[in-house]
């Protein structure tokens, strides 16, 4: 939300009064705290500003990833992958999604984008939700050590040599995945009695990952005349 940001915007700006603690007794291990939260918050802060593009960036490199172990033998859809059909419709299409919803949100006002942004939604969802269920391909094909391939001038192709390397692309992936499954680790008892919620939460959660990044932040940012907090009707046509 718009007042969030700016209110993220003043504490980061008071970093050195908030570090110091002048004004309290805290001890030397809540100031060491204090300096972790801000530097943390001030992080955060920053990846705002490029949170959409890494998300693209993410999910690109995996479907380019998937797209070379699923169509690997068969030589038509081989050749269409090495001639960059399929990771160019996916890019396409992407930003055209990205586009509609800046558009969106500075031309429209909300109640009569509302159908729009469903629609851009559901084509996110399925987006996201295939990359996530194509990084399980992924890890589960190539494991922790997937085969190290060299790139051939001659004949243009990518060659395995034989050996293997550590990939921290798989290990990015496990623990992305390994986060939505810790609560159900953490309480077992609970996640028996509720599978249904859960199952239900993660599902939606996964679907509604670009609504958090993608739609939200680039409408907070194309709206900051919104001074409401979001959450107040405004006194005016314009917030």
């Amino acid at each position: 939300m718009n007042g969030a940001f700016f209110g993220t915007k003043k504490v980061i700006a008071n970093f050195v009064n908030m570090v110091s603690c002048k004004r309290t007794n805290h001890g030397c291990c809540s100031k060491c705290m204090m300096v972790v939260f801000m530097i943390y918050t001030t992080s955060l802060f920053a990846l705002q500003f490029f949170i959409v593009g890494a998300m693209f960036a993410a999910i690109y490199a995996f479907f380019d990833q998937i797209f070379a172990i699923a169509f690997d033998g068969n030589y038509r859809l081989e050749q269409a992958y090495e001639s960059g059909v399929f990771q160019l419709v996916f890019a396409y299409v992407y930003i055209f999604l990205i586009v509609m919803v800046l558009i969106l949100s500075l031309a429209l006002p909300l109640e009569k984008a509302k159908a729009w942004f469903n629609i851009v939604l559901a084509a996110f969802g399925v987006l996201t939700a295939t990359s996530i269920f194509g990084i399980v391909f992924y890890l589960v094909n190539e494991g922790f050590f997937p085969p190290e391939k060299k790139y051939d001038p001659d004949t243009k192709e990518w060659n395995p040599t034989g050996e293997a390397y550590f990939s921290p692309l798989v290990l990015a992936g496990v623990i992305m995945l390994s986060i939505y499954l810790i609560p159900m680790i953490m309480r077992p008892v609970d996640f028996l009695g509720n599978m249904g919620g859960y199952t239900v939460g993660l599902f939606s959660y996964i679907l509604l990952i670009p609504m958090f990044i993608n739609v939200f932040s680039i409408y907070s940012f194309s709206n900051l005349h919104d001074i409401s907090w979001g959450n107040r009707p405004t006194t005016s046509g314009t917030g």
